[in-house]
């Protein structure tokens, strides 16, 4: 499994990653790069951005499921 990197380092080509959502309690979710704005990540239900700019902190690929 990979590590988690810095939100800078994520790509932003509408790849899926596994990003960390820091509210109140720290929250692994999918997402996906959108914009610049300040919503810039979405999730797949939301594809308008939900997750702004200042709570997503860390990246990773999405790891391979068990077998």
């Amino acid at each position: 499994m990979s590590e988690w990197q810095p939100i800078e380092t994520a790509p932003r080509d509408g790849t899926t990653v596994l990003v960390l959502f820091n509210g109140n309690v720290p929250t692994p979710l999918v997402a996906r790069y959108i914009d610049d704005g300040p919503w810039p990540w979405a999730t797949p239900r939301d594809r308008h951005g939900s997750l702004g700019k200042k709570w997503v902190t860390h990246w990773m690929p999405i790891p391979e499921p068990p077998k």
